[in-house]
């Protein structure tokens, strides 16, 4: 079954306006979401992103560095999931809760399969 990568991208904003309350309820949300995912086969792995890092552009060995965190939306997670193909894995991402939200975005793309590459 095909695999599919899902950047999970956050505005500023995303969770900031959210009270103490309203955070611990997308938390738990969004984890009963991964659970009955992983549960079902279809969630394959999710870990959530640090706002910070490093972009890194190169060529001929010359290599520009871009801190992250100041953009106004950043990746803050992703799931690799299986689905029998496109439709199904962007179906099967609509059903996360934190749609219920404003200032989340989600990248879905088909991983590659390429000989001689785990």
């Amino acid at each position: 079954m095909p695999h599919y990568l899902c950047l999970i991208r956050a505005g500023r904003n995303a969770m900031g306006c959210l009270s103490p309350e309203g955070t611990q309820n997308h938390v738990e949300k969004v984890g009963k979401f991964i659970q009955s995912m992983h549960a079902s086969g279809r969630m394959k792995a999710a870990q959530p992103l640090e706002m910070n890092g490093v972009l890194l552009a190169g060529s001929q060995g010359k290599f520009q560095e871009t801190q992250l965190g100041r953009a106004p939306e950043g990746v803050a997670g992703y799931y690799l999931m299986e689905a029998d193909d496109l439709e199904e894995a962007v179906s099967l991402a609509k059903a996360d809760p934190r749609f219920d939200d404003n200032g989340w975005t989600m990248e879905i793309r088909p991983v590659m399969k390429v000989e001689g590459i785990s």
